[in-house]
């Protein structure tokens, strides 16, 4: 199927917003049709005629995360590569009902990993969907590096399917780079699940331009998106020309950590600026700088639906090419390399 027939198959997710949800210590990102239950004018989204083919296949622009517990750390206490979230089902059932929640606002794009959690991120996806018709979703996961040899991946595909109650993904991610395993077996492993119908596309986390190129030689099939760390402040992605390389080959960037983690310097001049004239939060201001981008699709954190609306209110205008000019030039406090997970790591 070619990525026009999968865009033409797909459900109608027009006038949708996104929202990532990794409640407890699990984790889920739900890429959600809101806006019916929004206000008219809250929130006017890029039709599919504006959009990037690939940034097609999500839809939207943002996505909205809610995390709390409790992240493994290595040695140290130091971060050890990307989250990996500890198995706690203590809080499954605030967890579902916020899933619940968002269903009955009409989420319907879902993203979980198997490293959320220890799968139980995906057991808990699962529960929340029962009874929801699966063609009306997207869903999303994500095998680790460890995971990312041909046997070992079809293995924790399986696995995951098997959590989440589906037999088929409609994305599936690489959710690090693993340079001991060649490009070609793991994106031919995958590869071998689109042409099953097991898998409809393909996406990595935290590639760089080489990596990109690479992996667009060894798959077979189109790459749909890249996540990595970007905002305002973290910058490394265009330094390192992804921003551009992505927007050129039509591959949707997901950018992770939009307002990093709550750090970004709300009382930057140029934001506050912004945000007077755009009648919003220095948040916000930030969380659309992002968005008014092409083929950029940011995941912001989130820890209550209230905070979910106010969110998805970023999504309420376009920030013009000047306006976005200016964050680039003027933004204080600007990193070329992520403090998180650095494209080269």
């Amino acid at each position: 199927m070619s990525l026009d027939e999968f865009l033409a198959s797909s459900r109608d997710f027009h006038n949708t917003a996104d929202f990532d949800f990794r409640a407890g210590t699990m984790g889920f990102t739900a890429w959600s049709k809101v806006s019916m239950r929004m206000p008219p004018t809250a929130i006017t989204p890029p039709t599919l005629s504006m959009m990037p083919v690939a940034l097609a296949v999500f839809r939207l622009r943002i996505i909205i995360q809610i995390v709390t517990g409790q992240a493994r750390h290595g040695k140290g206490g130091a971060p050890s590569g990307p989250i990996q979230l500890e198995r706690d089902a203590a809080d499954d059932p605030a967890n579902l009902a916020a899933l619940h929640g968002a269903i009955e606002r009409g989420v319907t794009h879902f993203d979980t990993a198997e490293m959320y959690g220890g799968g139980h991120s995906e057991e808990l996806l699962g529960e929340a969907i029962k009874g929801v018709d699966r063609s009306s979703l997207l869903v999303v996961s994500k095998v680790r590096a460890e995971n990312q040899r041909p046997d070992d991946l079809r293995s924790a595909f399986e696995r995951s399917c098997e959590r989440i109650g589906t037999d088929y993904l409609d994305v599936y991610m690489l959710h690090s780079f693993n340079g001991d395993v060649p490009l070609d077996e793991t994106l031919g492993a995958v590869d071998d699940l689109i042409d099953e119908g097991r898998v409809r596309r393909s996406a990595v986390a935290n590639f760089n331009v080489e990596r990109m190129e690479l992996a667009c030689k060894a798959t077979r099939h189109r790459i749909v998106a890249n996540q990595v760390n970007y905002n305002v402040q973290v910058r490394e992605a265009e330094h390192a020309g992804l921003v551009d390389w992505c927007a050129s080959n039509e591959v949707a960037l997901i950018a992770w950590g939009p307002v990093q983690k709550g750090e970004i310097d709300i009382t930057a001049p140029i934001l506050r600026e912004l945000a007077d004239r755009y009648a919003a939060t220095p948040i916000q201001v930030a969380l659309n700088w992002v968005t008014s981008q092409k083929s950029v699709v940011a995941v912001s954190k989130t820890r209550g639906m209230a905070h979910l609306d106010e969110n998805l209110a970023a999504l309420s205008w376009t920030m013009s090419d000047d306006d976005i000019e200016r964050v680039r030039r003027e933004m204080p406090g600007q990193l070329d390399v992520s403090d998180r997970v650095p494209l080269n790591n």
